[in-house]
C-alpha cells in the first residue's frame, strides 16, 4: 500500500477530482488555488477507493467517522504551490502518529506531485509527436510521415497488395479566391471526412500531400 498505519489509526486521501487529469500542466492547474467542487477519495485505511464526493460533504462517510468521537486531523497536500487535496487522520490520543503525519503528508505530496508531473510530460510528448506526424488542419499524416508508414506496411506484409490513389480538388484556388480560405479549409475537411467514410481506422493510411492534394493506401480487397 501507499501509506502504511498502525490498525488503530484511520486516515484518507481526497483530491481534488481533476488532479490526475494527464493533460493540465500542474504549474498552471487551479490558479485559484481552491478545491474542486468535486472531490475524489482515492484511499482510505488500508482500501485503495475511488469514489467521487461534493466538496460539501468534506469527507463521504463523515457521519460515521463523528460517532467515534476522535479528533479529525487535516493535513493540506500541496505541489508547487497548487493544492492537490487533503489528508484526513482520525484516531485516538497517541503522541507518536502526531509527529509521524508531517512525514506522510510530504511523502505522499511527493509521489502525487511527481506522477502529475511525469504523466503531464508524456501527454505532451505524445502531443508534440502528432503535431510533427499530423497535418493540422485535417488531422491526416504529413507527407513525410506518410512515406515513411508506407514503407512500414510493406516492409511489415509484402504479400498484401494494396491500392495507392491520389486525388485532388478541381479548380480548389477558385474556391479560395471567390468564397475564401476558411469555405476553402471547410471543403477540404469534407473531404477527409468522404476518405474516412471509406475506411475503417485500421484501413485508413492517408496523407495531405500539400494543398488539396492527398493519397491514400488501402488494402485491394476493400475495392471486391
Amino acid at each position: 500500500n501507499m501509506v502504511c498505519f498502525d490498525s488503530d489509526v484511520t486516515c484518507c486521501i481526497v483530491l481534488n477530482n481533476n488532479c490526475l487529469d494527464v493533460t493540465s500542466d500542474p504549474k498552471l492547474h487551479n490558479t485559484a488555488h481552491s478545491f474542486d467542487d468535486t472531490l475524489l477519495l482515492l484511499f482510505q485505511s488500508d482500501k485503495r477507493i475511488t469514489t467521487i464526493f461534493s466538496k460539501d460533504a468534506v469527507l463521504p462517510d463523515i457521519d460515521n467517522i463523528l460517532l467515534h468521537d476522535n479528533p479529525l486531523i487535516f493535513t493540506a497536500l500541496n505541489y508547487i504551490d497548487v493544492p492537490l487535496g487533503f489528508f484526513c487522520f482520525y484516531f485516538g490520543i497517541n503522541h507518536e502518529m502526531y509527529c509521524r503525519i508531517p512525514q506522510f503528508s510530504t511523502s505522499v505530496n511527493n509521489i502525487i506531485g511527481n506522477y502529475r508531473n511525469i504523466k503531464y510530460q508524456q501527454y505532451m510528448t505524445q502531443c508534440m509527436e502528432r503535431m510533427y506526424q499530423h497535418d493540422s488542419l485535417t488531422g491526416l499524416y504529413n507527407r513525410e510521415t506518410f512515406f515513411t508508414k508506407v514503407k512500414e506496411i510493406l516492409e511489415e506484409d509484402p504479400d498484401t497488395r494494396r491500392y495507392l490513389i491520389c486525388s485532388d480538388i478541381k479548380d480548389f484556388k477558385l474556391i479560395n479566391d471567390l468564397f475564401g480560405v476558411e469555405v476553402g479549409d471547410a471543403v477540404l475537411r469534407k473531404q477527409v471526412q468522404l476518405m474516412k467514410s471509406e475506411s475503417t481506422d485500421d484501413e485508413l493510411l492517408a496523407s495531405r500531400i500539400t494543398g488539396d492534394k492527398f493519397a491514400l493506401v488501402i488494402p485491394e480487397d476493400r475495392f471486391d
